[in-house]
């Protein structure tokens, strides 16, 4: 961050990634300019800053590829196996929803949208 030491603007000096800091506390001075340096005022404030979440992750599964063997006679409705993603962002972008999106023309498996 930098402090234009005239307005009291603070302004970003470099980009901010929510995933690796989320929060900043900066101290700041004003000071009066008297000419005399031991006469000079001083007062100080707290401006905490939080850096809000865009959606700048996408989810990732935990393996790049799941493998099971299921017997013919396997129940119906049973699970066979759980798939698992996560995603980095906060919020409601970080939340992460399943669907099977090919393989399943005959329609034999289904999949949880919430917990995969």
């Amino acid at each position: 961050f930098h402090l234009d030491e005239v307005t009291g603007v603070i302004t970003i000096h470099a980009p901010l990634d929510r995933e690796r800091t989320s929060y900043f506390r900066l101290r700041v001075q004003a000071s009066d300019c008297s000419k005399k340096a031991s006469s000079r005022r001083r007062v100080y404030a707290v401006v905490d800053i939080k850096v809000k979440d865009v959606n700048d992750n996408k989810p990732t599964f935990q393996r790049k590829s799941y493998y099971v063997v299921v017997l013919e006679t396997a129940q119906i409705g049973g699970a066979i196996i759980t798939v698992h993603a996560s995603d980095s962002d906060e919020g409601p972008n970080g939340r992460v929803t399943y669907s099977i999106i090919s393989g399943n023309d005959l329609g034999f498996f289904g999949i949880d949208s919430q917990t995969g």
